[in-house]
């Protein structure tokens, strides 16, 4: 995990939406490159409303959060984990001790599960503030064209 953020992985990600992590990590497991990166015996299980289950990821966010390196904050109806910035630097030297291939398909993990994670961040967020501004009708206004009125 520690390594996953230092490879470019988000800051900042929802806590209540946890399969952007799941499936970065179902990848990185099905990849051939990160075979000794990840825990031997990681299980991948189907599950509803993440897809693929990593066993372990809830534990192991968790253990950082104990050891301080994560913060859990909460954002009125949703909470998100914050990594602590001084933690960042110990995560990247993490990655000199890999090989190369393995290295780049952590990078390329790490850059995908930001990108998911930002989305879901940004959904989650704009939720919030539009749900108190919703109208009766989906159909924006538009100013209507005069037709001529037929008399019969």
């Amino acid at each position: 995990m520690r390594a996953l953020i230092g490879a470019g992985g988000p800051r900042e990600w929802a806590a209540d939406v946890p399969w952007p992590l799941h499936k970065v990590l179902a990848e990185l497991h099905a990849s051939a490159d990160a075979q000794h990166v990840l825990p031997v015996g990681l299980r991948v299980n189907p599950q509803a409303g993440v897809g693929l289950h990593v066993e372990g990821v809830e534990g192991a966010l968790h253990y950082l959060a104990r050891s301080g390196e994560l913060i859990l904050v909460e954002e009125g109806l949703f909470s998100s984990w914050q990594v602590v910035g001084s933690a960042v630097p110990s995560y990247r030297r993490l990655l000199m001790s890999l090989s190369p291939s393995e290295a780049d398909a952590l990078y390329r993990a790490g850059r995908r599960w930001a990108a998911l994670a930002a989305t879901s961040l940004k959904k989650l967020r704009t939720a919030s503030v539009s749900a108190n501004s919703t109208k009766r009708s989906a159909t924006p206004i538009l100013p209507q064209v005069e037709l001529p009125i037929r008399r019969y």
